[in-house]
């Protein structure tokens, strides 16, 4: 990995470096951490009020980022996809934790007394813990980290009037938790933008996060490494199959990160889409993993089976129509390292996805293709299966498994 910028990585703007970070650079992910890694601290922990759950969280974030710098809309600023990628990270982990356990009270303060007439039960902090996701997160962005409507719409990818009328429901729910009167709405926003800022990103959070990119950057370096000292020839390819380089061409061609570690990872690429060559439950090079579940089904060989990571936003009257396309024209397969990714959920492995059928009612498909997602704006599996001439498609969430499919959309048929 060298560095391709010719000036200081400081005099370059986010897009620069992270067109860089895809084209290998050694250095321009770093510069992009450096520079927004306080704010993001602070957007971590507005979000999950729990330093040590918040540094978790941004683990998972920075090391997505880096990961998948291809998952950035061109159309979109930089800062916004960081925010974006810490916000899903953080809420991904707070729906996963346990539901007897109490919202995070760590580092509150209790200012009531600043406000005549409060009665309030609860402190500033734990009432926001306190509110439903989209109102809580309204004013998140709004009132604590200082964005705009516009900004924090784009953040969740919402409308702009969401985004107001949430923070107004959020307001109102607040007033009342603290014993402010029904009308209070300028006092909780006071409350909110009043809070002290959680300062810089501390020195152990820093260095988590910097241990957890070097490794990134080192599995990086060997895979490019790997395939320069000629992996094709070690995964099995025949003569003359256009494996894509990791590599560059006269300098060093970019490349989207989702296929950086592909040769590290068993992913070849022919004629531009990824195959996961799974191994998984003894499946050996190339052959299409059986998922579990089926093959007691007696589906001889197994199911053809694709997993892929979009993030794309699927929707409940779209679905039928998003589900063919998807189909017809899949993503690459998700990468074995990221199939186990905090956030992403057990149904991105084989194993996972086998109990998520077997819970669905699903066993003994002939094919079946998923795609981490969103439902609707909130976090999802969509799940395509087809059995003979029918196919039908669910959005579960992530972590459906064994008994509990966690359906949020039921069988939908896909013409």
């Amino acid at each position: 990995m060298t560095a391709l910028l010719d000036k200081d990585l400081a005099d370059h703007t986010d897009r620069e470096l992270l067109g860089a970070h895809c084209a290998g650079d050694a250095d321009a992910f770093a510069e992009i951490f450096r520079r927004h890694r306080d704010r993001l601290w602070a957007l971590a922990l507005h979000t999950c009020g729990d330093p040590e759950f918040a540094s978790d969280c941004l683990v998972d974030a920075f090391v997505t980022a880096f990961r998948r710098p291809d998952s950035f809309g061109v159309d979109s600023a930089p800062t916004t996809w960081l925010h974006q990628i810490v916000v899903v990270a953080c809420l991904d982990r707070l729906r996963r934790r346990q539901p007897t356990t109490p919202p995070p009270e760590a580092g509150i303060t209790d200012r009531h007394g600043e406000h005549p007439g409060t009665e309030a039960a609860l402190d500033v902090r734990s009432a926001l813990a306190r509110l439903p996701e989209g109102q809580r997160m309204a004013l998140v962005l709004v009132d604590l980290q200082g964005m705009s409507v516009a900004e924090a719409a784009a953040i969740l990818e919402v409308a702009q009037a969401t985004i107001t009328s949430q923070g107004a429901l959020g307001r109102s729910a607040m007033a009342e938790l603290l014993g402010l009167t029904d009308t209070a709405h300028d006092g909780v926003r006071d409350l909110l933008t009043g809070e002290p800022s959680p300062g810089p990103m501390p020195e152990d959070v820093f260095a988590r996060i910097c241990t957890a990119l070097d490794r990134e950057a080192a599995a990086r370096a060997e895979a490019a490494r790997a395939e320069d000292d000629g992996l094709s020839e070690d995964l099995g390819l025949a003569d003359g199959s256009p494996l894509e380089r990791v590599g560059a061409s006269s300098t060093r061609r970019p490349r989207r990160w989702g296929r950086v570690l592909l040769a590290a990872a068993g992913v070849v690429v022919v004629g531009g889409v990824a195959t996961v060559a799974l191994r998984a439950n003894g499946t050996g090079r190339g052959e299409t993993a059986a998922i579990p579940g089926n093959q007691g089904a007696g589906q001889a060989g197994g199911a053809a089976l694709h997993i892929q990571i979009s993030g794309s936003g699927y929707t409940q009257g779209g679905l039928a129509t998003q589900a063919r396309t998807l189909i017809n024209a899949p993503a690459a397969s998700v990468l074995p390292t990221d199939a186990e990714a905090v956030g992403i959920g057990p149904i991105a492995t084989d194993v996972g996805l086998g109990a998520c059928l077997a819970s669905l009612g699903e066993a003994g498909a002939s094919a079946v293709t998923v795609d981490i997602a969103t439902y609707d704006g909130r976090p999802a599996a969509i799940i395509v299966v087809t059995k003979g001439a029918t196919t039908t498609a669910y959005a579960v969430q992530r972590d459906c498994s064994t008994g509990d499919p966690r359906i949020i959309q039921d069988s939908v048929p896909v013409p």
